[in-house]
């Protein structure tokens, strides 16, 4: 199992998947949401591609 990485902007470890719904009550995609601070990454289709675009970090740690 990949890890989630820490939030980027407060540090905190309380990351959950937030799903996007449509307007026929299914979900349409996922992001990662931070519970502390509520930063949260872009809209991707799966849960996978969510997770790795909140992971993807440059070198300096930033997003």
């Amino acid at each position: 199992m990949i890890k989630i990485k820490p939030c980027p902007f407060c540090n905190s470890q309380n990351i959950v998947y937030g799903a996007i719904w449509s307007y026929k009550y299914t979900p349409h995609g996922y992001r990662m949401i931070c519970q502390d601070c509520g930063a949260f990454s872009g809209d991707k289709g799966t849960k996978r591609a969510a997770r790795n675009l909140w992971n993807r970090r440059d070198y300096n740690g930033n997003l």
